[in-house]
């Protein structure tokens, strides 16, 4: 059941997680919230204590380029980052928010980086408002970025500790991975619930963007988006 924003809740215990990855498409980020696998990924996701879906989701634009890299065992490929230097507004990555409990953030960031417990760690969120983006732990996606508010919540996601935008790692296409194609279309299946978009637009979403540029040929992007479930 979704809590409409007049209903009370204590805000406080609440922020908002953006998604720019897989978990954009809702049904694959409840995985993370209430155990499970979702299709295209060959692990099962243990899901969080508080099970409870999020009170609300929304649209997100996230001022940061979108990259590929590394690999998950879970998806067979690269997956998705975001730069650490803010990019120009024509060039923003598209999100996916949800208002979720911080104990339910802190949970869902231990399964993104496979960690075989609970990340009772505290987190410091004020100190991130500050500080825009962190290192917190050293991991595949150990940094978490500050990107805001929305309705007096805190706005947080979170990436790679390193930056594989620098200037001494963009003119290497080695240190970027290729998706596979499961996981682009998780993306794509999460993209077109949260905006609407259309195979052609998809297709041009992703063209350029480093991991799939001189991986996938147009065509090929545009019949994964066509094929989307």
């Amino acid at each position: 059941m979704r809590v409409n924003f007049r209903d009370s809740y204590k805000k406080d215990d609440y922020i908002w997680y953006a998604s720019y990855g897989s978990n954009m498409c809702r049904d694959r980020f409840l995985c993370y919230l209430e155990g499970g696998r979702p299709p295209g990924s060959s692990r099962e996701e243990r899901g969080c204590r508080d099970s409870s879906p999020p009170l609300k989701d929304k649209s997100i634009s996230i001022p940061y380029p979108l990259y590929f890299a590394h690999y998950s065992g879970r998806w067979k490929g690269g997956v998705a980052f975001i730069g650490h230097k803010k990019t120009r507004a024509e060039k923003v990555t598209l999100g996916r928010k949800y208002l979720i409990k911080k104990e339910q953030f802190r949970e869902v960031l231990a399964q993104e980086n496979s960690l075989s417990g609970i990340l009772e760690e505290h987190i410091d969120y004020q100190e991130l408002v500050k500080k825009g983006i962190k290192q917190t732990f050293k991991s595949l996606y150990g940094s978490l970025v500050y990107l805001g508010k929305y309705r007096d919540c805190l706005i947080f996601t979170f990436t790679s500790g390193q930056d594989l935008l620098s200037s001494e790692n963009i003119s290497s296409p080695a240190v970027f991975s290729s998706p596979s194609e499961s996981y682009l279309q998780t993306l794509m299946k999460g993209l077109r619930e949260t905006y609407s978009l259309t195979p052609d637009e998809l297709t041009s979403y992703f063209g350029g963007v480093p991991g799939v540029q001189g991986n996938y040929t147009r065509e090929e992007l545009r019949r994964l988006a066509l094929e989307v479930p």
